[in-house]
């Protein structure tokens, strides 16, 4: 029998949700978004129920200095272990991968050299378990706007396995649109509406 399921790219489908609640002054900030329903979301888009649904995020360690950063990844750690539940609650897997690490860089703005936290290893796991996890007849629905599964999208259709990509209206990533068998466009209503509900 052929197998549906739903990866979601965590920290890349979080960030574009928390601008849409943000601009519709839902939240505050990104440690907010723990209380969405994904299944209700995902399942009226699709159309189809009791599908498989995966969640790829970071594992979180706490980093002890810069005293910053310190802070933050508690801040993050707290509002991910909210989120787990909830997801939890949704018959949602939470898939550990990846890790944070500090990047410096420089600030566009400023010209100074600046650290920041940058998520690792997601794509990659998110990748191979669409190889790995699917066969002929299949279908994948992939909510990611990141251009490094490209290479994993196009193997996998290679092998007969369908995979949809879930893009937001006007942020659409042109290469994966045009790499996938189709494409989902979620709008910002349908956003907002799975914001703030009792599960």
């Amino acid at each position: 029998m052929a197998k549906i399921s739903i990866y979601i790219d965590g920290e890349n489908f979080m960030h574009r949700i928390v601008d849409i609640l943000q601009a519709s002054k839902l939240v505050k900030n990104r440690d907010d978004f723990t209380n969405f329903n994904f299944r209700q979301l995902f399942e009226s888009v699709i159309q189809k129920q009791a599908v498989d649904i995966k969640y790829y995020g970071t594992r979180i360690r706490v980093i002890r200095k810069p005293a910053y950063f310190n802070q933050r990844t508690k801040i993050i750690n707290k509002s991910q272990r909210r989120l787990r539940r909830n997801l939890l609650n949704q018959n949602i897997q939470f898939v550990n991968c990846g890790y944070l690490k500090l990047r410096e860089h420089t600030c566009n703005l400023c010209g100074k050299l600046v650290q920041s936290l940058q998520e690792k290893g997601v794509d990659v796991k998110l990748a191979v378990d669409l190889i790995a996890n699917h066969k002929k007849g299949d279908s994948v629905y992939i909510a990611s706007s990141d251009t490094d599964l490209i290479p994993a999208i196009r193997e996998a259709m290679a092998k007969g396995i369908e995979v949809i990509y879930i893009g937001f209206d006007k942020h659409i990533t042109a290469s994966i649109y045009k790499s996938a068998s189709k494409t989902i466009i979620l709008r910002n209503h349908e956003i907002i509406n799975h914001y703030c509900f009792d599960i």
